[in-house]
């Protein structure tokens, strides 16, 4: 166990001091970061070209002129109460269906926004007078309402000239529907005219059969879970894609200057791999940390729509550790018998290939995350991290499950240690291309 310390610090050491490392690790989030600038100032820029500066302002206020008396128009300049944009957003939300995490959220920002109008109304008594205002850009137009509206509803709208355009007409619509409608109905029966559904009834002339009730009865389908352990997987990937280089670049420029047969003169190839391992595996870590720090300064007001669970964090904890040292020690192991950088990172491809097979077959599983698929890549261990997180945070998987995968999980880790340490120490003693399946078992067996 020294031995494995001593090494996995020196590759920590090493790894942490270069400046490729900090240049990535500080680099790629500046970049992502730079890139969203970018787009949302050409987006602003784009969008105020469209605009010609040349134009005068024109004025946010209506003018109207009611003939036919339909209603107190000065009135409606005040904003809108709270109370009905939120029963508007309460039906929004009841046909969408969000789950109650994000409803919740939603409902409580709604109470803190206050609706204001698109335009304001001026009232007119005289005609000329509401011209004249209209020539001088003092009101965008005038709305002249006939006496005999309710009958024919005739109206003009008087504007400046072509170029004015006309905002908020559905706000003025729904003002003069709101005025038709209490001239001709009574309070009570308004809402039966615009709502004329809101009592159906629905009769329905056969039963869903109870398979499709029970599925649905299996698992509890929640984004506001499912985005923690889609963070984890997300960082799990990120890391092994990003950790591979890092581990066969250092491998073959040891194994091309002879520095690995040195060291193996004074430790063995499990603790040599195991080290290399884990302290590559601490860098990677390391990197992992600080972009997971860097993206919560700008992204942390999300994790109110993230439901955070002790329990389940430890789970996705153990499970991503777990996961991600065993492929980057069948990575390391594969990436030995290459001579060069090319030949390593192809067969190392391989188990990235097969590790991200669930991400490839993701809205099967997301469907069906208590299926025979699921289930299957969730005992397959190089699979069994991403769905175990996937189908947990879908709260389809049981606890027996739960523990039967981690337990599998440890066993091929410590199995991987093992077959891999054979792999690895006949990998980098062996020059030339790289063995054939015959050559390598042959090998495997006189080591």
């Amino acid at each position: 166990m020294h031995k494995i310390m001593v090494i996995a610090k020196r590759e920590y050491r090493i790894g942490i001091r270069k400046w490729s490392f900090w240049l990535v690790t500080l680099g790629l989030p500046l970049l992502i970061a730079s890139i969203g600038l970018f787009s949302v100032t050409m987006g602003l820029l784009v969008g105020s070209s469209i605009v010609d500066r040349n134009k005068p302002e024109v004025s946010r206020v209506l003018g109207v002129l009611d003939h036919a008396g339909l209603m107190d128009w000065a009135s409606k300049n005040e904003d809108e109460p709270k109370e009905s944009k939120n029963e508007e957003l309460t039906e929004i939300l009841d046909q969408v269906q969000l789950p109650k995490t994000f409803r919740d959220k939603f409902e409580e920002m709604a109470t803190k926004i206050t609706y204001s109008r698109a335009l304001s109304y001026k009232v007119f008594t005289d005609r000329e007078e509401g011209l004249a205002e209209v020539k001088s850009g003092e009101i965008r137009g005038l709305l002249e309402i006939e006496a005999d509206f309710l009958e024919t509803y005739a109206a003009t709208l008087h504007m400046k000239n072509e170029e004015v355009r006309m905002t908020g007409t559905g706000m003025i619509t729904a003002d003069l529907r709101e005025a038709v409608l209490s001239r001709k109905f009574d309070p009570d029966q308004i809402n039966d005219v615009l709502r004329p559904l809101d009592k159906l009834k629905k009769n329905y002339l056969q039963e869903m059969p109870k398979k499709e009730e029970e599925a649905k009865d299996g698992f509890d389908f929640d984004p506001a879970k499912f985005a923690l352990p889609f963070i984890f997987m997300f960082l799990m990937m990120l890391g092994i894609l990003t950790s591979v280089d890092r581990l066969l670049r250092g491998l073959v420029e040891e194994k091309s200057n002879r520095v690995i047969e040195v060291l193996l003169s004074s430790t063995t190839a499990e603790q040599l791999m195991a080290g290399k391992v884990a302290g590559l595996g601490a860098l990677g870590l390391t990197q992992l940390g600080i972009w997971v720090v860097l993206g919560l300064l700008p992204a942390g007001w999300l994790l109110v729509f993230v439901d955070i669970d002790l329990i389940a964090l430890l789970v996705f904890f153990l499970y991503f550790v777990l996961g991600y040292f065993l492929l980057a020690i069948l990575v390391l192991a594969l990436g030995s018998l290459g001579s060069n950088l090319h030949e390593s990172n192809q067969l190392s491809a391989i188990v990235i290939i097969l590790s991200v097979v669930p991400m490839m077959t993701l809205p099967v599983i997301m469907q069906a995350p208590d299926g025979l698929l699921a289930r299957i890549f969730s005992f397959f261990p190089l699979t069994s991290p991403i769905v175990v997180m996937m189908r947990y945070g879908a709260g389809a998987i049981p606890a027996w499950e739960l523990i039967v995968c981690l337990l599998i999980l440890i066993a091929a880790l410590l199995a991987a240690i093992k077959i891999c340490a054979k792999i690895f120490r006949v990998g980098i003693l062996m020059t030339g291309k790289p063995p054939n399946p015959a050559a390598l078992l042959r090998a495997l067996r006189q080591s």
